[in-house]
């Protein structure tokens, strides 16, 4: 069975322009059945597996919202951490010396 270019270009536009986020994709989704049906017609094993992320899995997160707030916050320097950690480390070497 040969590939046809323009047919494989149709799907792959109209695949591109489809919605595809985790939350919009459900198991009767069009992007879904599409897939399955172009794949099944070149591939001989083509089986669909629902998969539910587990809860306690932190590598995972599916949004429920579309919209999301990203919050910013001005940090500290890392070379405040550097001069803090040699004032430290000063200050333990001082603390050594006085007691030997």
């Amino acid at each position: 069975m040969q590939v046809q270019e323009e047919h494989l270009s149709a799907v792959v536009n109209w695949l591109t322009a489809q919605p595809r986020a985790a939350q919009l994709v459900d198991k009767d989704s069009s992007v879904v059945s599409t897939l399955e049906y172009h794949l099944s017609r070149y591939l001989k094993d083509v089986k669909r597996h629902y998969v539910k992320a587990d809860k306690r899995d932190p590598e995972f997160v599916f949004y429920d919202q579309l919209k999301q707030t990203m919050n910013a916050y001005r940090v500290k320097p890392a070379i405040f951490d550097l001069l803090l950690a040699l004032c430290i480390a000063a200050y333990l070497g001082m603390m050594y010396l006085a007691i030997q």
